[in-house]
């Protein structure tokens, strides 16, 4: 891939009050104020999880916003090491003002924010989700729910994309890796 770059993107560390680590990850252009790009990275030591909207070999392409053009990074080179996944499977926390049809009802709704989701599949561009039960928490007391059925859990396809005008994307992963 004939590549140009387009600006640097910069890792800003803070202790916070807590002492915790608090990581964030700002784009840098050529010419230009630095910008936020993602405002909490979690624990690095489990590696860092990011949305991509395409990939090519070891070149993975990165959502528009805050980029001015379509963005691509390659993974395994000066130490940045990498490769994508399918999301498929992944319990998400979603921003408000996500719409999306009940499977059940047919009807159009708000899917409710104050609750996690998990991807069932992607077909079409389109995500299609159900709420998510015990059993897909990672950590403590889901051992003893994995065989809680879902068959009744409300099921919904997502009618916009999960990106936002900017392109950041409407959800983040609801449990980084660790307990």
């Amino acid at each position: 891939m004939n590549a140009r770059q387009l600006g640097t993107l910069v890792a800003v560390g803070a202790y916070t009050p807590e002492h915790h680590i608090h990581i964030r990850i700002d784009y840098q252009p050529p010419k230009g104020k630095r910008v936020v790009w993602i405002s909490n990275v979690g624990d690095w030591g489990y590696g860092l999880d990011l949305f991509v909207i395409g990939r090519r070999g070891s070149w993975l392409q990165l959502p528009p916003g805050p980029f001015p053009q379509p963005v691509w990074i390659q993974t395994q080179r000066n130490g940045l090491s990498g490769g994508a996944g399918s999301i498929v499977g992944t319990v998400i926390a979603i921003a408000q003002g996500v719409q999306g049809v009940n499977a059940s009802t047919g009807r159009r709704t708000e899917l409710p924010a104050d609750r996690n989701y998990v991807i069932e599949r992607i077909t079409g561009g389109q995500a299609f989700v159900r709420q998510e039960v015990g059993a897909d928490m990672p950590c403590e007391g889901a051992e003893e729910e994995k065989e809680v059925p879902t068959a009744t859990t409300p099921r919904f396809r997502v009618l916009k994309d999960l990106f936002d005008k900017t392109g950041r994307p409407k959800v983040t992963i609801a449990y980084g890796r660790g307990c």
